[in-house]
């Protein structure tokens, strides 16, 4: 007879429910990134620019200018930059709905103890 392995939750490890592990990376870890991509192709602009007059072999698709490679970045730029955004944004209105559930369980504990205080006073007998 066979047994499946169980979890905690008692249900079988072929039914528990399957999470993606994503890495996860600060911010700052991804503009540094963005920045070290941008470097890492511009110095490569910067390289083929002086070879890019007909070198290459007939028939080889010509390489992209340094214009071309600087709009790709800045549109790049821009796109996080609208991402960084919606992100800031997303993590403020997410501290302001933690700000008011904290408030409202402070205000819940306080009646909590009201109650508690209350209810043994009830029922304590001298």
């Amino acid at each position: 007879m066979h047994l499946r392995k169980r979890h905690a939750s008692g249900t079988p490890s072929s039914s528990a429910p399957k999470t993606a592990r994503f890495k996860t990376i600060t911010l700052p870890q991804l503009v540094e990134r963005a920045k070290e991509a941008r470097d890492a192709i511009e110095a490569a602009a910067a390289g083929m620019s002086g070879s890019r007059n007909g070198s290459g072999p007939a028939g080889s698709n010509p390489q992209p200018s340094l214009s071309d490679l600087m709009a790709a970045i800045q549109n790049l730029e821009n796109r996080l930059d609208k991402r960084l955004e919606k992100i800031e944004t997303r993590h403020d209105e997410m501290c302001t709905g933690l700000a008011k559930v904290q408030s409202r369980m402070d205000t819940l504990e306080g009646r909590l103890e009201a109650v508690e205080a209350s209810s043994t006073k009830q029922y304590v007998q001298p």
